[in-house]
């Protein structure tokens, strides 16, 4: 195996020569192969990234407008809280279509 380093083979290509008693070595391959796949799952999610910002940030959305974290148990803090929660909403889109129409006039 030192003949080979010397004679300028690269790692992997020491890594997979046979030992003594004839098993294969494969250190260096499995390493780069659990790497390689890391940086693949890291690509994909970033690569979906936005798309799975915005589901979940949908699914949050939906679940606040809906009560979701309210005591169940309670009809009328849960009738309160969805009626708050809408109005809020309303209020809110609202706003944002006046500042919206007034800067167009402009």
């Amino acid at each position: 195996m030192n003949e080979r380093k010397r004679s300028g083979a690269s790692p992997h290509e020491v890594a997979s020569d046979a030992s003594a008693d004839g098993t294969y070595r494969h250190d260096f391959r499995d390493a780069d192969q659990q790497e390689s796949r890391r940086i693949l799952d890291l690509v994909q999610r970033e690569a979906f990234g936005l798309e799975a910002m915005s589901r979940h940030t949908m699914k949050r959305m939906a679940q606040h407008i809906t009560v979701g974290d309210a005591n169940a148990e309670d009809a009328v803090e849960l009738w309160s809280a969805r009626i708050g929660r809408a109005l809020g909403l309303i209020v809110s889109l609202a706003i944002m279509g006046w500042l919206l129409f007034h800067l167009l006039q402009s």
